[in-house]
């Protein structure tokens, strides 16, 4: 990761400084402290996947902060579950996660049949699973890990995925995630206890605001 990438102004108001260097291109946000940041087992055509809402409005609401300091084709969004992927393209940019699902599958063939990329015309910043952004780079890399609520981080501990996340971002890397989840798996308890990032909570104003915004956008449960 290049060094630079993410400062104080890049961020918005209502994140917590913990520790680190401000200006460091490695950011952290914990979830830990939020009682309905919890990742949620749902149905993704035709099998099951994982999503959670309250990261995906995390990373929405840091983009909107972020994308007045850099523009928006230097960074895009990553995650482990393809679940979570459509969730964060259905908050940040208003998909249609079927219609965006029935691209990703007919991908290879329209390029084939068309010479054209069907994701050349997504909006940015773009969204990816990490497996489906294998080999790209970008400036500046979000990640919803997504597992949170306790001690089981499946694909998120795999180490081959640690290793492509942690090396795909060229200025910025910017993780939200559950440390007291995410410390089970031996890779990503390494990485937190590393001093080399900047480490951020969120205040509850700012959780009251993402969440009367999450139930504006799905409607009461």
């Amino acid at each position: 990761v290049d060094v630079g990438g993410v400062t104080q102004s890049m961020l918005p108001s209502g994140l917590t400084f913990k520790a680190g260097v401000h200006g460091h291109p490695v950011t952290f946000v914990d979830t830990s402290q939020i009682e309905d940041s919890r990742e949620k087992l749902v149905p993704y055509f035709g099998s099951l996947s994982l999503h959670n809402r309250m990261e995906a409005q995390i990373v929405a609401e840091l983009l909107r902060s972020f994308e007045v300091a850099v523009d928006a084709p230097r960074a895009c969004v990553l995650s482990a579950y393809k679940a979570q992927d459509s969730l964060l393209a259905e908050v940040i940019h208003g998909s249609s996660p079927s219609e965006r699902a029935r691209k990703r599958k007919s991908r290879t063939i329209t390029i084939r049949e068309q010479g054209v990329d069907p994701l050349d015309k997504e909006p940015h910043p773009r969204i990816f699973t990490v497996d489906g952004f294998q080999g790209n780079e970008s400036d500046y890399v979000f990640y919803s890990a997504v597992r949170s609520g306790g001690t089981a981080t499946g694909f998120v501990g795999n180490p081959q995925r640690l290793c492509v996340l942690l090396t795909r971002a060229r200025r910025g890397l910017i993780v939200v995630g559950s440390r007291q989840t995410l410390q089970h798996a031996e890779e990503w308890q390494h990485w937190l206890q590393s001093p080399e990032k900047q480490e951020f909570t969120l205040d509850e104003e700012l959780v009251a605001r993402l969440r009367r915004r999450e139930i504006a956008e799905r409607g009461p449960l």
